[in-house]
């Protein structure tokens, strides 16, 4: 499962307070020999159970693959990131 911890969606609540959520990767595809999701819905996740319909789904499109490595600036941890705890 997930958590949400963007800002605007976050809208100012600490982590602890946020709604978990639960990908299903339900179909793949091969891209440059690789396996990769193709769509993935999500849902609300109370315990260790999906419930209820779905509350949107991913679609994964126009993927490709880069030999030469993204700039490391790219990874670097916001200021303001929280980590959650495991």
């Amino acid at each position: 499962y997930y958590v949400i911890t963007y800002p605007a969606m976050r809208k100012g609540r600490p982590v602890d307070e946020l709604m978990p959520h639960a990908i299903v990767f339900e179909e793949w595809q091969t891209v440059d020999g690789l396996l990769v999701p193709k769509v993935a819905p999500f849902y609300s996740w109370t315990g260790d159970n999906i419930e209820g319909k779905p509350l949107g789904r991913l679609e994964f499109s126009n993927v490709h693959f880069t030999k030469d490595p993204p700039d490391e600036s790219k990874f670097q941890k916001p200021a303001d990131a929280v980590v959650a705890p495991l």
